[in-house]
C-alpha cells in the first residue's frame, strides 16, 4: 500500500520556498555552485535546484548537512528562512 500523500498548507509551502531561498543565498554567499553544494551533501544538482526553488521538500537530516557545509547551526538556517517568510 502506497503512503498517503499529504498536501501542504499555504504556510508550509511558503516556508519550503523560504528555506530554499535561504539555502540558495548561503550557497551564493560562499561562492558555491549548485553542483558543488549538491556534491558536498550527496545529492544531484537537479535535486539541489528543486530544493532551492521550493519545489520539493527534503528530510530534516538534510538541514544538518547544509549546516555543516555552511558552518552554521541548523537553527540559524531556519531563522534566515523565517526572515524570508515575512518579506
Amino acid at each position: 500500500m502506497a503512503p498517503k500523500v499529504r498536501h501542504l498548507t499555504k504556510r508550509q509551502q511558503r516556508f519550503r520556498k523560504a528555506l530554499g531561498r535561504a539555502i540558495a543565498d548561503l550557497r551564493q554567499d560562499r561562492g558555491m555552485s549548485q553542483e558543488q553544494l549538491a556534491s558536498k551533501i550527496g545529492i544531484g544538482q537537479g535535486a539541489q535546484s528543486n530544493r532551492e526553488a521550493g519545489v520539493t521538500t527534503f528530510p530534516i537530516d538534510a538541514l544538518t548537512l547544509y549546516a555543516v557545509a555552511f558552518g552554521w547551526a541548523p537553527s540559524e538556517i531556519i531563522q534566515r528562512a523565517g526572515y524570508y517568510m515575512h518579506k
